[in-house]
């Protein structure tokens, strides 16, 4: 199983690395992926001011993703 974190309220993931829009990203391509629940729950509660800044605005959830592999022609 793969999983990302999700802001509801703005409908971002949280991704590897910041871009110009910073943590959080509208592109599911840029998600940071784990692989268990269990770590993804850790971050949140755990990750300080690059998962959950800023405080009180954020509606984070573990959301549980399928990763394919697709081989080009």
């Amino acid at each position: 199983m793969t999983y990302v974190i999700k802001d509801l309220n703005s409908g971002r993931y949280y991704t590897r690395r910041p871009s110009a829009l910073g943590w959080y990203h509208p592109n599911i391509d840029r998600a940071r992926l784990y692989t268990g629940y269990v770590f993804a729950g850790n971050a949140i509660r755990t990750g300080g001011h690059h998962v959950d800044w800023p405080y009180g605005r954020r509606d984070l959830k573990v959301v549980k993703v399928t990763v394919t592999e697709e081989v080009d022609p």
